[in-house]
């Protein structure tokens, strides 16, 4: 009898100054059931031992591969996300997954989402996350992404942490194609990832069943956005004006122009649910380009 095959599936893991926690995530990603594992890392030029772990790591596993040894400086998670997509040949892949550097997966997580993907013929998985906390003096939290898709919601928010991100190849050639053209891609890939999946029309599908242990700790560069502290955190971004620039990159990045930016207000105004999969961030998106008129006036 002909054994099936398993699902052949490239980690793309962008790693900077990961000691800590670096070794675990590897070895949750290594021990994925039901799928055949390939776990690509590029290393942002870190001053720690992550590059000496992840070279004891490729000598126990063989299905290791560093393509970037800390000798380039891409300065953001995005951009080293960016070179994995670039530099890595997925031809031979079924499917690419998206990992950082400091999460826990579940053994299950890689093949639930190939498995979800195949059912709704969708081209992009993310899903919901389960935070925990180092300290241990808080509880774990479900954050859930998995609201119903809006029409416009890619124009505003990515769908989900990048870090559950599964995309078939055919969408990920796709995107490789398209940022060898970009000059200077978004700062945010996984927001991006899914604008131009969403964009062009690529069937995505959000899963309410969390599949990784999403680490929460002060060196994160995104983190969930809970509790007081982040929402003053967010208001900040947006009195500054830095989450003005960063829907500008995304925008134009899939072929918005000038004209459609320009009427967005009115819009966002007009029907705020068809730009947001939460109802009550919805309204606060309301209110604040209403604010912003308003100012403006």
């Amino acid at each position: 009898m002909k054994t099936k095959q398993l699902p052949k599936v490239a980690v793309l893991l962008a790693a900077y100054n990961g000691e800590k926690y670096i070794q675990e995530q590897i070895e949750s990603i290594v021990n994925q059931v039901d799928v055949d594992i390939y776990i690509y890392i590029s290393i942002d030029a870190s001053t720690d031992r992550t590059l000496e772990i992840c070279e004891k790591l490729q000598k126990i596993y063989k299905n290791i591969f560093i393509i970037n040894e800390s000798k380039e400086r891409f300065g953001s998670a995005g951009k080293n996300f960016y070179y994995l997509i670039k530099n890595v040949d997925f031809e031979e892949f079924d499917f690419i997954a998206l990992s950082d550097q400091d999460d826990i997966w579940k053994p299950a997580k890689i093949i639930r989402g190939i498995q979800l993907l195949e059912e709704e013929r969708a081209f992009g998985y993310s899903s919901d996350v389960e935070c925990f906390w180092d300290a241990g003096d808080r509880k774990n939290k479900i954050i859930k992404k998995s609201y119903p898709q809006k029409k416009y919601d890619y124009y505003f928010e990515p769908a989900g942490p990048g870090c559950t991100y599964i995309l078939t190849k055919k969408l990920t050639l796709s995107i490789q194609r398209e940022l060898y053209n970009l000059i200077n891609p978004p700062y945010h890939h996984d927001w991006y990832i899914y604008a131009f999946a969403r964009a062009n029309n690529f069937k995505w599908h959000i899963d309410n069943q969390p599949n990784i242990y999403y680490r929460q700790h002060q060196k994160n560069q995104i983190g969930a956005n809970i509790g007081l502290q982040q929402y003053i955190k967010r208001f900040k971004k947006i009195k500054s004006g830095s989450f003005n620039k960063e829907l500008l990159e995304i925008l134009k990045s899939i072929n918005i122009d000038e004209k459609q930016i320009r009427k967005l207000n009115i819009l966002v105004l007009k029907n705020p649910f068809a730009y947001r999969r939460n109802h009550k961030e919805a309204i606060i998106l309301a209110l604040l380009y209403l604010f912003k008129i308003q100012k403006n006036a």
